[in-house]
C-alpha cells in the first residue's frame, strides 16, 4: 500500500464488512484504498478495533471522518438503501468501485455507490443502478439491468436478457436463466432469491424463493398446511 493510498471509511464493522474492506485494501489493481475506521451503529462507542482500525458511531464519523469517501458494506438491501440516505443526508459521499479490466465489460454502466468485486465477470450492455453489490465470482451475462441496492452474492450466475429490481437480494450460487430481447426475464422489488435457487421465470415483486425450479416459500407452507387440513 503506497504513501498516497486514498482514505476510505467502512459503514458496517461485520465479517462481510471486513471482508469487502480487504478486498477494497488489496483486490484492485485499479484502486489503492485504505480503511481508517468502521461505522457501526450498535458497537460504535465501546471502544473496539479491528487489526487496529477504530470502531466508530455514527456521529464520530460525522465530526471526524465525514470528507472521506464511505463504502456501504451491508449485504441486506434495505438496510443498505437506509444507510447511504444517512450518509448523504449527512453531507458524505458513498464510494463507487467498478475495475472495468479483463472479465468486465468496458459497456457496463455503473450507478453511484455501487462495487463490483474483484473476479467478476459481467458481459456487455449490462447496467447497474446506485448502490448495488456485486461479490467475488458472480457471472452477469449481456443485457442486464440492476436496480438500486441490489445484492448479487458470491458465485450467483445471471443469464442475458434479465431485469431484476430495486432491493433484490440474490444469495450464492443461486443462477436466473435467460431471458429474450422481447421478453426478459423479470425479478420483482424486494425478491429475495435463496442460496442455491434456480429462477427459470419471472417473480412478482416480494417473493421469497427457493430450491430447484425456485419456488415461493410461502406458497409451499400453504400449500403444506392444506394437504394436513384435507389429510
Amino acid at each position: 500500500m503506497s504513501s498516497s493510498s486514498e482514505s476510505i471509511v467502512v459503514y458496517g464493522a461485520s465479517g462481510f464488512a471486513v471482508s469487502i474492506a480487504e478486498m477494497l485494501e488489496h483486490g484492485f489493481e485499479s484502486f489503492d484504498f485504505r480503511v481508517v475506521a468502521y461505522i457501526d451503529d450498535f458497537r460504535g462507542d465501546r471502544g473496539d478495533a479491528i487489526d487496529g482500525v477504530p470502531v466508530i458511531n455514527f456521529d464520530r464519523w460525522a465530526a471526524e471522518f465525514r470528507a472521506l469517501t464511505c463504502m456501504i458494506t451491508v449485504g441486506d438491501p434495505a438496510a443498505r438503501r437506509r444507510l447511504a440516505a444517512r450518509v448523504t443526508e449527512a453531507g458524505g459521499r458513498v464510494g463507487t468501485v467498478c475495475q472495468k479490466t479483463g472479465s468486465i465489460s468496458p459497456r457496463t454502466v455503473t450507478g453511484a455507490g455501487t462495487l463490483v468485486a474483484s473476479r467478476v465477470y459481467i458481459g456487455p450492455f449490462t447496467v447497474m443502478g446506485a448502490c448495488t453489490i456485486v461479490m467475488p465470482m458472480a457471472v452477469l451475462g449481456h443485457d442486464i439491468v440492476l436496480g438500486d441496492c441490489v445484492t448479487i452474492c458470491s458465485s450467483a450466475s445471471i443469464a442475458g436478457h434479465v431485469v431484476i429490481e430495486d432491493d433484490v437480494f440474490v444469495g450464492a450460487g443461486a443462477v436466473i436463466v435467460n431471458g429474450t430481447p422481447d421478453r426478459p426475464v423479470r425479478i420483482g422489488r424486494g425478491t429475495h432469491v435463496a442460496a442455491g435457487a434456480v429462477v427459470t421465470k419471472s417473480l412478482p415483486a416480494d417473493s421469497r424463493v427457493f430450491g430447484n425450479p425456485a419456488r415461493d416459500i410461502r406458497r409451499v407452507a400453504g400449500d403444506r398446511l392444506a394437504a394436513r387440513r384435507r389429510g
